[in-house]
């Protein structure tokens, strides 16, 4: 195979700025992106900002309830579970299974955990019950949320084995009861 001429894209680092450079053209330093980007580099941190300059703004809307979240309650929404999530022990690093479909539910516990450094990790609702303790035992996760409805044929049980199996922190059965018993 020919090698071609052009330039090659390198990657340079000089006292902690990252800079990408076809030949000898800086394109964009980590120190340049902080700077440009410090309000909105976090995904938190965009929420943040637009409940700050737009707080009455649409953020989401739930057309399955027909209701619009504004951008203060959205943020107000996420701070709350980013509290709850660290009085039951979760943080930095802990991963966070979910079994919750795409409603705003999953998205303001998926926000919370970005508040807190937690890793949000979304499973596919059609697993079975096989596919779902294969996936949790390849990331054991701190901690689990799912609704009755995701294919958990006995939701007490399925709490019961979770908690005991990877030792977590806290398992939430949303839509029906709330926190599973325990």
């Amino acid at each position: 195979m020919a090698r071609s001429n052009s330039p090659q894209p390198q990657l340079a680092v000089h006292n902690a700025s990252v800079t990408m450079t076809p030949g000898n053209s800086p394109l964009l330093t980590l120190a340049d992106f902080e700077q440009r980007f410090r309000d909105s580099h976090l995904l938190h941190g965009v929420v943040d900002k637009w409940a700050r300059e737009k707080p009455a703004s649409p953020a989401l809307v739930d057309a399955d309830r027909n209701r619009v979240v504004t951008w203060a309650e959205f943020e107000s929404m996420t701070r709350a579970l980013a509290l709850v999530l660290l009085k039951r022990g979760l943080g930095k690093g802990d991963l966070f299974a979910s079994l919750l479909p795409l409603t705003s539910e999953h998205i303001f516990l998926e926000y919370a955990c970005f508040r807190i450094g937690a890793i949000f990790v979304p499973l596919d609702l059609r697993l079975s019950a096989s596919e779902l303790m294969r996936s949790l035992s390849m990331a054991p996760p701190a901690a689990i949320a799912f609704v009755k409805a995701s294919g958990i044929p006995d939701p007490a049980s399925f709490c019961t084995e979770v908690r005991m199996r990877f030792s977590m922190k806290l398992v939430v059965q949303f839509a029906t009861s709330g926190e599973c018993p325990g």
